[in-house]
């Protein structure tokens, strides 16, 4: 927590023992470099996963499609 932050917290009211409590809290909330780093890996990692998976979709739903065409043309040829 800054220098600044602490005097304003005082300005308002809050005790000494209120904004040490606060301070240590917020310092044992934020976020460290390591966290971002693993937060960044697991982001690209379910990213490169989706990725697969909408990949999978489109030929799967290309191969469906073809089918149908075909299936289609089929089926007029008789007619």
């Amino acid at each position: 927590m800054t220098a600044a932050a602490i005097l304003k917290l005082q300005h308002a009211g809050f005790t000494n023992d209120q904004v040490e409590a606060l301070a240590e809290f917020m310092d044992e909330r934020a976020a460290t470099r390591e966290d971002l780093v693993k937060t960044e890996a697991n982001l690209k990692t379910a990213m490169s996963d989706m990725e697969v998976r909408i990949i999978k979709w489109v030929i799967g739903v290309g191969f469906a499609q073809g089918g149908l065409i075909m299936a289609f043309i089929k089926l007029t040829q008789h007619l």
